[in-house]
Order: C-alpha cells, then structure tokens, then sequence
C-alpha cells in the first residue's frame, strides 16, 4: 500500500505540472481542422498542453466536451471531431463517475477548489480504464471562469496491481485463519500481526496480544539461544513448550521464515499444538513396551522374518527351544535352522504369507534332533502405505498334545487275506505320493481308518488330519462347515470362521460319504480342486489353501452320475486313484488281526486295567457270519461284550445260528471275456470262503468239502 501512495502522489505532481507549463507548439499543427486565428483571438487553449502524455480535455459549464490532447484520444477511444460538443458523462463514464466528474465542473465553475477524483471511463471498444483526475478553472481575459479543464493519470495499471493486492491479502488472511496452525508474524521479536487460530490456542485477544514479545509466550526454561534461533533468518522446526494467558502448558511446534512484509521484513512463524501428538507418542511407547514385555515373556515362540524369508526378530522362548542365542538366529533362514527337509516346506507356506494369505497349520520339523509338532500362525507385515515388508509367526509347542491323543491307525497291523495285503500295498504307493485319493467300498469297511494311515505315513504326516461326514452336514450348513463364512455372511454369523478346508491347511481333508453332497457343494468343490482357491460364505477375498484330498464313499458314483445325481466333471476329478475296500465277509482271515486291535483299542479307551483272553473259539464263532455291517459291527459286538466282561475268556455275542442256517447262492453275473475256467474258480472261491465262515476255520472247511486244506488255501488266493 505505500508504494500504491507513492504512485499516485506522483502522477498528483504530473498533473499539477500540467497546469502550469505553456503551449510550445500551436493547436493547429496537431489539429488542422481547426481556424488558428480562431483559437489565438479567443484565447481560449493558452493553458492546454496537446502535447502531454498525460490526458486532458476541458467541458462548458453543462459538461459539453470542448477540447481533448491527443493522450485524451487514446484514453477515449475516440477522435475529437467525434465528441466535441457531446456531454462527457454516462456515454463515456461508467458507474457513479458521471456524477463525481459534473460535481467537479460544478464547484470549478462556482470558483471553487475541487479535490482529486477517481473516474471509470468506458473506451469506445468497452475496456474500461481508471484515472486519478483534476479539475481546474480556464479564465477568460476579463477573469472569469470560461472553462473547465480535466486533467487526468491513467491508473488503469495501479488498480489492477491494487486489486490483486488486495485479493492477495484476502487470500493470505483466508488461509491464515482457516488453517489448523497458529500463524504469527513477527518483527525484532515483537507480535505485529497474529491469526485467529493463535489467539484461540494462546487464550489472548489480537488487541492483547499485538505488541507483546514472543518470549512472553514460551515457557522461560527454554534457553535464550533456543528463542535465538526461532527468530534467527533459518526455515527449521523446533518443539517449545508455550503459556497460555490462563497459565496452561501447552507442547507446541514452531516453524518459521522471514518474507518481505509492508516495505521491510518479518518473521512468519506457524505454531502447531502437539498435544494430541505427544498423547498418540506416549501411548504408542506405552503400547510398545506392553507388546514388548509380551513378546519377551510368551511361552510361544515369535518371530519376525523380512521379505528373504531371513529372521530378524525372535522371542526368548524361541531362543531357549532352538539353543542358540537370538543373535545366532537372526539373518538365517528355515533350512538352515530346521533343515533341507522342513525348511522347504516352511518356505512354500512362507512364499504364500508373503503373497497375502494369512496361514495356520500344524507342522512336524525336528528341533535338535527330536522331531516336535508346532501349530504355526503365520500372518503378512505391512506398512503404512500397505505394502508387504515381512511376516510374523507364532509357534505354539503341541507335540504332548499329539503324543497322547489317539492314533487311527496302527502301523503294526499285518492283513492275513489276500485282499487286503493288495489294498495296503496300494495305500503305501499312493502315501508316498501327492494327489487326489478315492476311497470305495461297503459302510463300515475301514474307509477312514485307511485315509488316515495313508496320512500318517506321506510327507504331510507332520500337519493335521481332519475328517468330515458328509451325509453329517446340515444342508442349509454344510457350506460353511467346509469353506467358513465371513462375519455377518448370515443371521448368527457374529464372526469369521474358517472351514475344514482351511483348517486341513497343509495336511490331509477326508470327505467321508462324498456322495451326499449337493449339487451346488459339488460344483464349488470341484471349482477348489481345479485352483486350490475358494471365497468364504460371504467373503470377497480368494482363500488359498494346500490340502491333501482324500474321498470316500459307499455308492457307486458311476451309477449316480448316469443318474444325475453327481457332476461328471468331480467325479472324473475325483476318480484319479481310487482303492476298494473288500467287506469283511470277504476276508474272514483278518478277523483274527481286527479282533486284536479292537480290544486292545477299546480296552485303552475304557482303562481297564485287563485285557481279557482271546481264545480260538471265540475267533472261529466270530468267523462263521458274514458281518453286513462290516469292521463297524464287528467292533460294536466287541465293544459290548468288553462292557459284560469281568474275568477270564471274552464271550461275545454272536448271531450264530444266522451264520450256520440259511441257504447259500452263487449268481454269476454277465462276464464277456471270463472263460469257462475263470468262472469255475470264481465259484470254488467263494464256496470255500462261506464254508469257512460257517464252519470256522479252513481244516473243517476242508473236511466237508472233501478236499485237502493245502487245496483250499489254493482255492480261496487263486
């Protein structure tokens, strides 16, 4: 604004010089139209100046143009020919103009002095320029006022550099009080100018606290060379300590910079209030050192590892389970803690945390030498941008809990038929191998009993086993009991749960009676079994799961499928390596072996403290029926006759008379290809095997048959 004051005392000098110089060339040599002798015999221009590059006319007492200087031209847009005689008033003026310029002339005609003016003259193409203008008085010789003289400074360029000023300072002042910081401007240390903001935070009025010394708003154990440096020419930021007017401490943070300010220059300071911040930092160095002491007294062993799958954090607890100190652990990898082995596969599941999953599974990998089961929690690290930078992992120590729970299957168990040796064989090659598993054959046949010695002895021996009945599983649930539902998915869905499938992360998935399931549970299991991905109920994001699949049913799924009842595409999924189970009927010779390891099964589970007597007689009843109900019966006949027991040999209840009555049919189905002699042996083998079962064992079965025991052993294996 001084210099703006500057400027139009200037052109006030420019215009008052005007007045006073004289004319040095004739009015004629600028405008020929005009009668020379006329204007020197009237007098009447002696004052005008035509050739000054300031703009000037003179108006009769009714405001009528009389004379214009060719700057007066160019302001106007217009010729003097065109507007001599013409009113210089709303034609060429715009707003209240008009008004101020015949007020002027007024007063100079009633020989009064007139002030300067500001006009808004409207050029003949629209633009609108500004002036700074004077009237003064033209006398005639007798020294009356004959004219009215306009002597005007185009401000045009002035106003505009005015008015962006003056929205610039607008701008300043908006930006100063709407922002979240206390703007301060200050000059040798004394407050000039403040915003809205820092009188709210410092509890002063801006009258209170215009004039004071900064340091009368900081706290005084900051050192002077600290204030020093705030009011010092340096854009930095520095932490104070400020005090309000009601004597409150206030955490601030102070960044300032000196800028041009009013012809000289100031100090801008923005004070922010830290409070909140000092609060959010305390409580973060509280929450680190609860999750400190945390991960330093947990039982569990954590860990940290970056995205090169190296460690770079690990618990105590960890460090005492390994017998290395963490510094021997940090920078390793898996394979070189655990091994080739183990550490191969904890990288494959690793590798997918690092892609986004979050996994829990059970794992076996030798720890000094002693194989040991964890359940591992592994989940991603992100930062505040979101982007991946490590994983953390939680291993909780179960191998007591694997110790103690139950086996399913016991690898001491010799089959004595032919059969069954041909199905453990299979089940052995098929163990050591990945991939898809169909298990067929008669309810009660050992179907799941088999999945699990398969798993116990493959690679994923290690992880868990779980087990689902299919035919078990309400309709309007059995989605999410195998894939898990999101929170909220349904009415009572309060949380997120995770299915079977992701349960079985990393080990075996028995689907017992797969044939029960629905059509729409088929289609997303075969949609899982083609990627190894599923959504849960309710869910949006793709769930990743490596699981083993083992299949099991009592139905012929060829059947159901010419029936409609099951997918094609799952059942060839499926059917990829199948194994059939032979009923019990079929191989009496194992009764003796199940028998066995039912009791002592059954025995450990009621803690009796005896195991009773298995005699010979009792293996040979028990071999004269046929057992519909397969290895599932003959346990409940088992189970009962345990329960009744109470010294010496087990009775078990057999139907007996059911085993020996009854008539006995041999049908032969149609068999293209089978000759005469190959259905001839079918026959004999299976007249041996129901004389055995009625009769007990094979020497009386040969007896009535007539034929040598070495005979029927040939029979019944051909």
């Amino acid at each position: 604004m001084e210099e703006k004051d500057k400027k139009i005392e200037k052109l006030t000098k420019e215009i008052e010089e005007m007045r006073r110089l004289l004319e040095a060339k004739t009015i004629t040599e600028v405008h020929p139209e005009f009668d020379k002798s006329e204007f020197m015999e009237k007098g009447r221009y002696r004052q005008a100046v035509v050739f000054s590059p300031n703009p000037l006319f003179t108006l009769d007492k009714d405001g009528r143009i009389l004379f214009c200087n060719k700057s007066c031209e160019d302001l106007i847009g217009y010729q003097l020919s065109e507007v001599s005689g013409k009113r210089f008033g709303s034609r060429f003026l715009e707003g209240d103009s008009a008004k101020r310029l015949a007020d002027a002339v007024t007063r100079v005609f009633r020989g009064e002095m007139c002030p300067r003016i500001q006009l808004e003259v409207r050029r003949k193409d629209g633009q609108i320029r500004h002036t700074l203008s004077r009237a003064y008085p033209i006398y005639s010789p007798d020294n009356k006022v004959e004219e009215c003289a306009i002597a005007n400074a185009d401000i045009t360029e002035l106003k505009i550099a005015q008015q962006a000023l003056e929205e610039s300072e607008e701008r300043y002042r908006a930006l100063s009080d709407s922002s979240f910081e206390g703007i301060v401007i200050t000059r040798d240390g004394i407050i000039i100018d403040a915003n809205e903001n820092l009188t709210a935070m410092s509890g002063y009025e801006l009258a209170e606290v215009t004039g004071m010394r900064v340091t009368e708003l900081i706290a005084k154990e900051h050192s002077s060379e600290t204030l020093n440096n705030i009011l010092a020419d340096e854009s930095k930021s520095y932490e104070l300590t400020a005090v309000k007017k009601d004597g409150v401490m206030v955490p601030i943070e102070v960044r300032g910079k000196t800028i041009p300010y009013k012809g000289s220059s100031a100090r801008v300071s923005a004070i922010l209030d830290i409070t909140e911040r000092k609060r959010a930092e305390q409580a973060l160095r509280d929450n680190e050192q609860r999750l400190q002491a945390i991960f330093e007294s947990a039982r569990d062993c954590i860990f940290i590892k970056d995205r090169d799958l190296r460690y770079l954090h690990v618990n105590p607890a960890m460090a005492r389970l390994l017998g290395l100190p963490a510094s021997s652990i940090i920078g390793r990898r898996s394979e070189e803690i655990f091994g080739q082995s183990a550490g191969r596969h904890i990288r494959a599941v690793e590798t997918r945390v690092l892609n986004g999953e979050s996994i829990e599974e059970e794992h076996t990998r030798p720890v000094n030498g002693e194989p040991m089961t964890f359940l591992d929690t592994l989940v991603p690290l992100r930062d505040s941008k979101g982007e991946l930078y490590g994983i953390c992992g939680i291993s909780r120590d179960i191998t007591e809990r694997r110790r103690i729970s139950p086996s399913l299957s016991d690898g001491s168990w010799k089959y004595l038929s032919a059969a069954m040796e041909s199905v453990m064989e299979k089940a052995a090659h098929i163990a050591a191998r990945e991939g898809i598993i169909l298990l067929l054959g008669e309810s009660g046949t050992g179907k799941d009993h088999l999945a699990r010695w398969i798993h116990d002895r493959s690679r994923r021996s290690g992880n868990p086993f779980f087990s689902v009945n299919c035919a078990a599983l309400p309709q309007d649930l059995a989605e999410s009991e195998l894939f898990g539902h999101e929170s909220g998915a349904f009415t009572g869905a309060k949380n997120r749960k995770r299915g079977l499938l992701e349960l079985a992360e990393g080990g075996t998935l028995l689907l017992n009676e797969i044939g029960e399931l629905s059509p729409v549970l088929q289609a997303k299991l075969l949609s899982f079994l083609d990627t190894r991905s599923f959504l849960r109920v309710g869910g949006e994001k793709s769930v990743r799961v490596d699981a083993r699949i083992i299949a099991a049913t009592h139905r012929n799924l060829e059947k159901e499928v010419s029936e409609g009842r099951f997918l094609q595409p799952l059942y060839y999924r499926l059917n990829v390596f199948s194994i059939t189970i032979p009923p019990l009927r079929e191989r009496l010779e194992d009764i003796p072996v199940l028998v066995e390891a039912i009791v002592s099964k059954i025995t450990s589970e009621m803690h009796m403290t005896e195991t009773p007597v298995i005699d010979a007689a009792m293996i040979r009843d028990l071999s004269r029926y046929d057992w519909p109900g397969n290895v599932r019966e003959l346990r409940n006949v088992l189970e009962r006759a345990l329960m009744l027991w109470d010294s010496g040999g087990l009775e078990p209840s057999v139907p007996i008379r059911e085993a020996l009555s009854g008539d006995w049919f041999f049908c032969v189905k149609s068999c293209p290809g089978k000759t005469l002699h190959e259905l001839t042996e079918d026959f004999r083998r299976s007249l041996c095997l129901e004389m055995i079962r009625r009769l007990g064992n094979k020497k009386e079965a040969a007896l009535a048959l007539g034929i040598s025991r070495d005979s029927i052993y040939r029979y019944i294996n051909s």
